[in-house]
């Protein structure tokens, strides 16, 4: 006779998770061969938010029961959707300065790696800022804003930092036109931050269930699956770039 279990299976959300790294691999390495790369980044980038934000959905719901639910984690509405309050969001100008110090930093690095190191860092900042702040937005915003302020240099404003250019998830727009260049603005804050921050925190919670950790008591599971979230974000955006 078959025995009804109640609760659910771990591996199944993992394993439903883990497809979304191979299939974001595979998308962001054969987006160059589109016929229009343009269109396709943006494409690529709404596909990795829509699937991120299903599998999140998905452990959102399984896990309303506590411990006892996908991978042992508790809720992850509290951990993850906390609401933005006005000293959580001091940590956006911090995290912005940060970010952009690092990536500053790292282009005197005369090293093949530099760029891998600048982008880790960076996506561990945000992280960090995340993690002091249980809401999604604020990594959202810092990781925007950069996008933004590197886009504006890219234009050749701030000689100061001339030759600073780090690799940022851009849409691949053509900034030739004002109109053009304030749409990729809009799509940095819109789409291309959001839906990277969210495959980040996506695979947090993927590793969260895989190492059976605790949202209500962060540690080092939680920090591990972090770091193994922002390097393998940090592949996949070298991917992209290249």
């Amino acid at each position: 006779m078959h025995t009804v279990i109640k609760g659910t299976g771990t591996g199944n959300i993992i394993y439903l998770g883990l497809t979304v790294f191979v299939v974001g691999a595979v998308l962001l390495g054969n987006v160059n061969a589109c016929g229009s790369i343009e269109f396709c980044k943006v494409t690529v980038f709404a596909i990795l938010f829509g699937m991120s934000a299903i599998i999140l959905l998905a452990f959102a719901v399984f896990t309303r029961g506590g411990y006892n639910s996908v991978g042992g984690a508790g809720p992850i509405g509290r951990f993850m959707f906390q609401p933005v309050t006005t000293g959580k969001m001091l940590w956006v100008p911090i995290g912005v300065i940060a970010v952009v110090a690092t990536s500053y930093a790292v282009t005197f690095w005369d090293y093949s790696y530099a760029s891998f190191v600048g982008i880790f860092f960076s996506g561990i900042i945000m992280f960090i800022a995340f993690l002091q702040t249980n809401s999604i937005i604020v990594p959202i915003v810092i990781h925007g804003l950069y996008n933004s302020i590197v886009t504006v240099l890219r234009e050749g404003i701030g000689n100061l930092f001339d030759g600073f250019t780090p690799n940022v998830g851009l849409g691949g727009i053509s900034l030739t036109e004002s109109t053009k260049f304030w749409f990729e603005i809009a799509l940095q804050n819109t789409l291309v931050a959001p839906s990277e921050e969210l495959f980040k925190l996506f695979g947090v919670a993927v590793f969260v269930a895989i190492l059976k950790g605790s949202y209500s008591n962060p540690g080092l599971r939680v920090w591990t699956a972090g770091v193994i979230a922002v390097l393998i974000w940090t592949v996949l955006h070298l991917i992209q770039s290249g």
